[in-house]
């Protein structure tokens, strides 16, 4: 709504003074879903019109990330399983993609980037395939100071396939023998091999439409990836979406004072209450929904009456779970929490099993 655009101009300044540049992803992977349900949810005749909405979206996605200075960006725009739709829905897709590729060599000049295009490319239309050759021509004489990667008719394990038949045929022709080929393939040898060998591993894969899963992209590179899936479909994702995710990433990524630091100046008489269980709800903005059920053998309870020192206690809980909304197996994971007390007064900090959980000098034991 018009009355709402300067809070989230705002909003976005705010976010953006929030971003220490230091702290920021090298490589953020990108999945552009929701094209078709976007479409329908706003009545639209066909999804031609959610296609350039959404091929419109990217170049601002482009130019975020110029202005965040981001060093790589790889946007999924087809898939190999998108290939497999009805012709009637491809083709409308396709000429959209053509209008995009024709487009990125200047949009690429202007903002100082490489384009590379990733997949299978053989299994794209003529019309397609030539759009991507043109588009990848560059002038050698103009800056390039970050890299984006289209992924068109991508997929993760194909991609993999692909790394092994390379890797396999180097291997041949260097004069490895046959029987000698299985010794010499590693994770350095397949990395070497995969669509993009020269690039950081994406720190950070952002899904729009709500949809939790990565369906494979950038299956090898993303094993250690930061995933944030973020509620609004592609033609809807807003700056303040983006700002978000590396916001939420840079929280994370930022060096943590050790509690001891903490707790050097003042210490509390913490005891451990009875074991339990608790679900905790985190980031329920519409920007990102994840749901976090953690458990851990003991919590603490403050045993300070009539005390005000501020204490920030920090905890590792090794056995959280991570919940995304679904009925399939948690996935095991590492969590920080924050706990605040208020306390005041001289006071000791004690742990289940009995014993100082800080020494005097504050170092932990």
């Amino acid at each position: 709504m018009a009355w709402s655009a300067p809070l989230y101009r705002a909003y976005e300044r705010r976010l953006l003074k929030s971003l220490p540049p230091d702290q920021l992803p090298n490589h953020v992977g990108v999945i552009l879903d929701g094209h078709r349900r976007f479409a329908r949810a706003e009545g639209l005749a066909d999804y031609t019109a959610s296609y350039r909405t959404g091929m419109e979206k990217l170049r601002e996605l482009l130019q975020w990330s110029a202005q965040l200075h981001l060093p790589a960006v790889t946007a999924w725009v087809l898939s190999t399983d998108n290939l497999r739709r009805p012709r009637e829905e491809l083709d409308p897709y396709f000429d959209v993609l053509v209008e995009l590729l024709k487009d990125l060599p200047d949009l690429a000049a202007s903002l100082g980037c490489s384009v590379r295009v990733i997949g299978s490319l053989d299994l794209l239309p003529p019309r397609l395939s030539d759009a991507v050759a043109r588009a990848e021509i560059s002038d050698p004489a103009l800056p390039t100071r970050w890299h984006f990667n289209l992924a068109l008719g991508y997929g993760g394990r194909d991609e993999i396939v692909d790394a092994c038949r390379s890797l396999v045929n180097k291997l041949i022709e260097s004069g490895v023998p046959e029987e000698e080929i299985a010794d010499h393939i590693d994770a350095a040898g397949l990395s070497a091999h995969l669509y993009t060998p020269d690039l950081p591993d994406p720190d950070l894969v952002i899904r729009t439409s709500g949809e939790a899963r990565l369906s494979g992209f950038l299956l090898w590179q993303s094993a250690y990836a930061e995933c944030v899936f973020v509620d609004p479909y592609w033609p809807e994702f807003r700056r303040v979406d983006f700002l978000r995710a590396l916001r939420d990433f840079a929280r994370r990524a930022m060096p943590r004072r050790s509690p001891a630091t903490k707790l050097a100046t003042t210490s509390h008489c913490l005891a451990p209450a009875p074991a339990m269980s608790r679900r905790v709800r985190a980031d329920q903005s519409r920007g990102a929904r994840r749901a976090v059920s953690t458990m851990w053998p003991s919590t603490w309870r403050v045993i300070a009456p009539n005390q005000r020192t501020k204490l920030t206690l920090c905890t590792n809980i090794a056995s959280a779970r991570h919940l995304v909304g679904t009925n399939k197996s948690p996935t095991p994971l590492t969590m920080t929490i924050a706990v605040s007390v208020t306390t005041n007064g001289p006071s000791s900090l004690s742990r289940a099993g009995g014993g100082p959980f800080f020494t005097k000098a504050g170092s932990p034991r």
